[in-house]
């Protein structure tokens, strides 16, 4: 999984599929996972159901963007886990908001 330095100064690494997340989730620890409804192999609920399995801790860290965001299983999902889903496209500095307020509200949780 290829990481490159975000807006904002975060560390960002990518993943192609659920599947890649998962790998690159058990080698490390990422304070927010931002992840696609929609992607090959391992989706959007299939990874947060296994992620939450596996690693309760960072399936707390998700927050969900979507391109389809009227999708009745979506719109439940997110109410049924109280998760953010960003809808697409948005604007950087929206979704840049969003990354500092969760990352820094988890810094003030730890502490």
């Amino acid at each position: 999984a290829p990481a490159a330095r975000a807006a904002g100064g975060h560390d960002a690494v990518t993943a192609r599929s659920g599947e890649e997340a998962i790998t690159a989730l058990g080698r490390r620890r990422f304070d927010l996972i931002v992840c696609d409804w929609k992607m090959p192999g391992l989706s959007g609920a299939p990874f947060y159901e296994h992620l939450a399995a596996i690693d309760p801790v960072s399936a707390e860290r998700i927050v969900f963007m979507s391109g389809d965001v009227m999708n009745d299983a979506l719109q439940e999902f997110i109410a049924r886990h109280n998760k953010v889903c960003l809808p697409k496209p948005f604007p950087i500095a929206e979704f840049q908001a969003l990354v500092s307020a969760r990352i820094s509200g988890e810094a003030a949780a730890s502490t």
